[in-house]
Parts: structure tokens; C-alpha cells; sequence
């Protein structure tokens, strides 16, 4: 089914030991109360492709073309969840207009939205073929057996010949039943699956066809990797390779909605994981050699740079949105023009964003994080400091970040100005992400110091958009004024006046907020964490790290018990 957009499939799968069964389930006409309707047998064949490293199954992604009859389609899916034999995963199909060529391209449209910042231009070649001989069943609804009824489910009864693509002669055959949830609910997926568990020997599938591929053709077993674990004995290489790894990941997530535009959020969330890398680089910056960390500082400050001007302006809007929400009806009109204005800037700074997003120097910043991650940086060399044990280093990093918050409070005077309550929210970010990077060494207590940290942050955060809000109104009365009427001039100064309120209520808890952060049981609990770092482990007398790195995660040679993964 061609959709255009991810939607969310449901199905269970059953495999059965020998054709036979799945001739018997062919003849059934009932099932339970399900009505079975028999439809038709098809023969599909599909080619997964990915790049030579699996990149996309790296990342949780299947990606195949199929033909059926004179029809080709494109279909990715991703990586989902599974509970016996029912599976539910994000899933997108579009149309081909023909064969698809080799390499493959990703078409313009959706499929390339949600996959180039995975992809970035690597060849996709076949590594995979599937043939099914498909015989269909429509699961009609309990009830009086009308006919013309939708369908709730749709069993399928295939016969699948895998095969490898590249000239061997690895093959794989066996029979299995698929029931997809069409207009019912996902019980009676469940249900269908086991009404026919009770009629005929099946047993339920915990993988996919292109899981069970991956282990004929020996790619990677787990798929998405694994979310590396920070260790004690970690280098400080080591612990940048994986924290840039994490939060690259979140960033390629949320990719495709930032391009869409159609949830801000997305943007948001881009931005977030932006800013954790551009902290990973700062935190741990003996991990990254010297050029690369130049490197990677002006491209992130270039990227921060076309997402914040979108940013800003979301932000700006939902601010005039809530306002004008509480405002009389009558004062709502003096909002309009400036909502117009925001539209319009937002508009020009997206098509701005799209081009970049679009641009050779992003998807080169995202091969290159790539190879930094796997330890194959062409220019890659042992920086001072690389190789020590990120124990201590990060205890002394802790106790450096927290020492200077406290500093930066130091010099806040009673009543705080904007400024003073900036720094000081710079710097309590910096010891948040520093304390979430190492969140696998601090525990618990690393939690309740970062629960407190983060009230704080969160609070000077809210500050300083009142703030910014408060002058980016006052500048475009400055710049529109003789535009506007004076309707428009009292509406607007009101809004700004309660911007102007709400960073003046922001500014009063401050030092309460503060006092949070220093009180005992916040301050024995970040003591513990850096006792606990202390003794985690002792750094040998001459530390020894490889100089060129294995990948990270690491991919295991594929076993038979595999997890499943997408379809």
C-alpha cells in the first residue's frame, strides 16, 4: 500500500516446518468468529538494499524495492518492537516508475527525506533478494458474514526463497504466515494468530525476512546497534567515540521532521542533540584529534546558526500565540500584524535551513562524525590526553564545571541582571551535560545533581526568552512603528510589559533555585559521585590505547538466535 507518509504496521508472524501447513490454513473458511475470504496468490520479488558497511541496517533500517507483476515499489522500515510473534514498526512505501537503477538513488519525495541523513550519499547496492510465492486471505469481522465487509486483518501464506546477491550461493527456504492488521485492532492480529496456533502446528517468529537475511549473508546481528555504555575504563577517546555516537543518532531522528516543519518540536529536539555534541566536543575534547575538533566546531556553529534563526522564531510565535490567547477579543486584532511579520521571517529563514540541510557541507559534517565514530578519520592522530582513563578525568572535570558555577554565582548581585543570570545559566548547562555524558559511571547520585541542575537551568532558560521576547517586540515597534496603529501599539506593549513581568517573577527564584543546588543532600550527593569515581578504577602506570580504534558499536559474528529486527 502506497502511503507517502510512515505509518504504523502491526502484524504477527508464525513460520511452519513444511508447506503442508500453510495448505491447510488455505482451505480454512472460518476462523473462530473471523470470516476467512480467499483473495488471490501473488509472486513478489524484492531487493534489500544497503551501503557496504550496512549503514541503514546499522541504524535500524530496511530498505527494499519489489516488483509485483509490472508494479515496483520502495519500502523502508525501521526498527520497532516485538513481543512473540507480534511485530509493530514504522513503515514507508512509495511508488517507483520503473526498475530501480544500480547504485541505487533515492527518489525526491518522502523516502529521501527520511533516509538522506542516514544515507549521505553512499552508493546503495542489492545485498539481498527475496522471492515469495504469496497466497492471500482477507479476515473479515465477527458478525451476520456480510461479504463486502473491510477486512480487519490480512493473512498471508508465503513460501520465501532468500538469496545473497553477490555471486554465492547462499540460500535460505521456509514457509511462514504473516497476519497484518488492516481497519481492526491489533487484538485481533493476536487473536487471528493464536486461533491459528490452535488449529495447525505454527510457532511464533521473533524474526523478519531481512533479519533472517542479514545472518545468511553475515551482516550485522543487532540492528539498531546497541546504545554504547560509558565504562570506567573507558580512554577518553573511547567515551567521545560514544557519546558522539548517541547523540548523533538523536539528531539523524530528528532529521526528517525538521525538514517537514510541520511539528516544531522536531526542531527543537535537532537542536538539543546539536547542542550535546558541540558539549561532547568541549567535555572530552583530548578524544578528538586536532584538526577534526576545528573542524567540527565551525561546522556545528554554522548548523546551530541556520537552525536558531528557525528556532527563535518558533519560539517568538508560540510567545504571541499564548498571549494573545489571554488577551480581550477585542485587543487580539493589535497582534496580528507582528504574527504576519513572524510568518514571513520564519518562511525566508526555513527555505534558508532547507538548503542548508540539503547542502554537500551537511552531509559531509554527518560522514564525517560517521568516521569518527568507527575510528576511520583519514587524518586522525593520538591527541595528549587521549588515552587517559575517563574516570578521573571526568571526576576532575566535575569538580572543575561545579567550581565554576559557583563562581559565576559569586558574582550575581542581589538583585541579578539579564546578563549575570546568563552566565550563570551557561555554565549550569555545562555541568548538566557533563553529568549526563557520564551518567553510566554517577548514578543515582548523579541523577538527583542533575535534577537540580537542570530546575535551574530550566528556570534561567524561561528568563531569558522572557527577555529576548520582551526586546524582539520592542524592536519591531522601533522598526514598524509608523506602520502600525495605536490599537496595535497598546496590544503590543502590553505583551511585551508581561514579558517583562514573567523575567522579573523568573529573576525572584533565582536564589532560591540556587540554594536547591547547594543544599546538603544535593551536595553529599555529588561528593559520593566523585568518591565513586575515585576508586571505579585506578589508571595503570603507562596507559595503552590502540591508535586507530575498532568501530563503535561493535558488530558480533551473526548466531541463529538473532533478535529480529525490521521486515
Amino acid at each position: 500500500m502506497h502511503t507517502n507518509r510512515v505509518s504504523a504496521e502491526v502484524e504477527a508472524k508464525l513460520l511452519a516446518e513444511r508447506p503442508t501447513v500453510l495448505r491447510a490454513i488455505a482451505r480454512l473458511t472460518q476462523l473462530g468468529d473471523y470470516v476467512l475470504r480467499p483473495r488471490a496468490t501473488v509472486r513478489l520479488h524484492s531487493v534489500y538494499l544497503d551501503t557496504a558497511a550496512f549503514t541503514l541496517a546499522r541504524h535500524g533500517i530496511a530498505l527494499r524495492v519489489r516488483r509485483q507483476g509490472r508494479r515496483w515499489e520502495a519500502t523502508a522500515k525501521w526498527a520497532g518492537s516485538s513481543a512473540g510473534s507480534l511485530h509493530q514498526r514504522p513503515e514507508l512505501t512509495v511508488p517507483l516508475p520503473g526498475p530501480p537503477p544500480s547504485p541505487f538513488e533515492l527518489p525526491d519525495g518522502p523516502l529521501r527525506t527520511y533516509l538522506c541523513a542516514v544515507v549521505v550519499g553512499r552508493p546503495l547496492r542489492p545485498i539481498l533478494a527475496t522471492d515469495i510465492r504469496r497466497q492471500l486471505l482477507d479476515v473479515l469481522p465477527p458478525g451476520p458474514g456480510d461479504t463486502a465487509a473491510a477486512p480487519v486483518a490480512e493473512i498471508a501464506l508465503d513460501r520465501v526463497r532468500l538469496s545473497a546477491v553477490d555471486g554465492t550461493p547462499a540460500t535460505d527456504t521456509y514457509w511462514e504466515v504473516e497476519i497484518e492488521r488492516l481497519t481492526g485492532r491489533k487484538r485481533d492480529v493476536t487473536r487471528v494468530a493464536a486461533l491459528l496456533q490452535a488449529q495447525v502446528p505454527l510457532v511464533p517468529s521473533p524474526t523478519t525476512k531481512f533479519s533472517r537475511g542479514l545472518q545468511l549473508i553475515g551482516g550485522p546481528v543487532q540492528f539498531p546497534l546497541p546504545v554504547p555504555v560509558v565504562r570506567p575504563d573507558d580512554t577518553v577517546a573511547t567515551v567521545a567515540r560514544k557519546i558522539v555516537w548517541r547523540h548523533l543518532q538523536r539528531l539523524r531522528a530528528q532529521d526528517p521532521g525538521t525538514r517537514i516543519g510541520d511539528e516544531v518540536e522536531a526542531l527543537h529536539d535537532f537542536r538539543v542533540a546539536l547542542r550535546r555534541l558541540r558539549a561532547a566536543l568541549r567535555a572530552f575534547e583530548p578524544g578528538f584529534p586536532g584538526r577534526f575538533r576545528v573542524y567540527l566546531r565551525k561546522e556545528f556553529r554554522w548548523l546551530g546558526q541556520i537552525t536558531g534563526a528557525v528556532r527563535d522564531l518558533d519560539v517568538q510565535v508560540a510567545n504571541l500565540q499564548r498571549h494573545a490567547a489571554t488577551l480581550p477579543e477585542a485587543h487580539r486584532e493589535g497582534t496580528v500584524a507582528l504574527r504576519q511579520y513572524l510568518t514571513a521571517q520564519r518562511a525566508e529563514r526555513r527555505d534558508a535551513l532547507l538548503r542548508g540541510l540539503e547542502s554537500p557541507r551537511y552531509f559531509t559534517l554527518l560522514h564525517g562524525l560517521d568516521d569518527f565514530v568507527d575510528g576511520a578519520l583519514p587524518f586522525a592522530r593520538t591527541a595528549t590526553g587521549s588515552r587517559d582513563l575517563v574516570a578521573p578525568t571526568g571526576r576532575r572535570s566535575i569538580k572543575r564545571a561545579f567550581r565554576r558555577l559557583r563562581q559565576r554565582v559569586d558574582t550575581v548581585h542581589e538583585i541579578p541582571t539579564p546578563e549575570e543570570l546568563h552566565l550563570v545559566r551557561i555554565a549550569a548547562k555545562r555541568l548538566r551535560y557533563l553529568l549526563e555524558f557520564l551518567q553510566d559511571l554517577t548514578g543515582k547520585n548523579g541523577q538527583r545533581v542533575v535534577k537540580r541542575v537542570v530546575a535551574l537551568q530550566d528556570l534561567l532558560g524561561a528568563h531569558h526568552d522572557a527577555v529576548i521576547a520582551a526586546e524582539f517586540i520592542r524592536s519591531y515597534v522601533d522598526e514598524h512603528a509608523a506602520e502600525l496603529g495605536a490599537a496595535d501599539l497598546l496590544t503590543l506593549g502590553a505583551v511585551a510589559g508581561r514579558e517583562l513581568q514573567l523575567a522579573e517573577e523568573h529573576r525572584a527564584a533565582f536564589w532560591r533555585a540556587w540554594k536547591q543546588c547547594v543544599r546538603g543532600r544535593t551536595l553529599d550527593a555529588l561528593q559520593r559521585l566523585l568518591r565513586n569515581l575515585k576508586v571505579q578504577v585506578r589508571p595503570p602506570a603507562t596507559p595503552v590505547a590502540p591508535a586507530a580504534p575498532p568501530p563503535l558499536p561493535p558488530t558480533p559474528n551473526p548466531t541463529p538466535s538473532s533478535p529480529g529486527g525490521p521486515a
